[in-house]
């Protein structure tokens, strides 16, 4: 994952403690509606921790990832209608797993620590994912946060597009969202785009609430613009949306710079 320049990091964190909790965004023009996913579908996040749930067919996968994903717990659920919730089924893949990782980052081990693990997943009156784990109790006290699909690299022609789940401390203020990095290479320099952003579960779109772009010349100084919220008459700067085909658009309120780009995933 590429990192941020300096100069642009330092400006988002002060910005970012300003403007995370902005009003939910007038919906700007979008590709085609996607289907209406499971309400259960998505990845929901505490933190670094998160839950993966896939609505499959006839039952929902779900990866339950804690402390850097050094604990792990596999579950195949089926809905129970009468709890309006997700029930780990015995006749699937229920177990608990210790994950080691080696001098170079890559998995070593996981070693299974419990294949009785069961569950139980339900939404409370926020939207928020619960997590009740009958064996060991581990998702006690736990909310884990809707945050959609959204994490990957993706391009376009000479565009390339990274989506990161994101933690820092902004001013102060704890931030946990995600990061945008939007890259143009072209003959006469880098142009780079850095977006902090808010999901909005009810469209399931990624809103920017703070963009930052640098224009880095091969000859000449680099030249950063930030826009926010109060920049544009009220309209988020741009937002990220899936068209019915998967595909991601990038919605520049700007300067109209994602018009007509399509951006395929790369690597999930």
């Amino acid at each position: 994952m590429k990192k941020l320049t300096a100069a642009l990091l330092a400006v988002m964190m002060i910005l970012a403690g300003v403007s995370a909790l902005a009003e939910a965004p007038e919906t700007p023009a979008a590709p085609e509606a996607v289907p209406e996913r499971d309400p259960f579908d998505s990845v929901w996040r505490d933190g670094f921790d998160y839950v993966e749930i896939n609505c499959m067919d006839g039952y929902w996968a779900v990866v339950v990832s804690l402390e850097s994903g050094t604990r792990l717990w596999e579950y195949t659920c089926i809905m129970n209608d009468a709890q309006d919730a997700l029930v780990s089924d015995s006749t699937g893949t229920n177990r608990e797993l210790a994950v080691r990782w080696n001098e170079e980052g890559s998995m070593e081990e996981r070693e299974v620590v419990s294949a009785e693990a069961s569950a139980i997943f339900t939404l409370d009156e926020d939207g928020c994912l619960l997590w009740k784990d009958e064996a060991g109790d581990a998702g006690a006290g736990r909310r884990f946060v809707k945050s959609g699909w959204f994490e990957g690299t993706y391009a376009c022609d000479d565009y390339s597009l990274s989506i990161f789940w994101d933690t820092e401390d902004a001013d102060g203020t704890m931030f946990s969202g995600y990061k945008a990095q939007m890259d143009l290479e072209s003959e006469n320099g880098l142009t780079t785009w850095i977006y902090s952003c808010s999901y909005d579960p009810q469209d399931d779109r990624l809103y920017a609430f703070i963009a930052v772009k640098e224009t880095q010349e091969k000859e000449g100084e680099a030249i950063t613009t930030v826009y926010d919220k109060t920049v544009e008459n009220g309209e988020y700067p741009a937002c990220f949306a899936f068209d019915g085909e998967g595909n991601l658009h990038w919605i520049d309120n700007v300067e109209q710079a994602g018009e007509g780009k399509t951006f395929m995933l790369s690597n999930g």
